[in-house]
């Protein structure tokens, strides 16, 4: 598992705000998962943040033995580490598979 590029605001909410450019090349089998911040600045019921790091292990937990995980049951994780019935903040996943 590695990051691409650096967080940056999404495109659009700040029109003076410039994005660097960067290039990966997915090999076949391989996945890249792009989401917001409500993805990972959620806490739990203790108030303790989830963070990327917590992020990054709860899909490598849900991966199978040929790296693929469900988008729906990492927004379950995320939903049962923050305790309520929906994220207090916008959340978007999106999965970009090779075959």
């Amino acid at each position: 598992m590695e990051e691409l590029g650096t967080p940056r605001p999404a495109l659009g909410m700040l029109p003076e705000m410039d994005y660097e450019e960067h290039s990966a090349r997915l090999e076949p089998g391989e996945t890249v998962l792009f989401y917001t911040d409500g993805a990972f600045e959620i806490a739990n019921s203790a108030g303790n943040e989830l963070g990327m790091k917590g992020l990054q292990k709860m899909v490598r937990d849900q991966m199978s033995g040929d790296g693929r995980f469900q988008l729906g049951a990492l927004e379950e994780s995320l939903l049962c580490f923050s305790n309520q019935v929906q994220l207090p903040d916008d959340l978007t996943l999106l999965k970009l598979r090779r075959r």
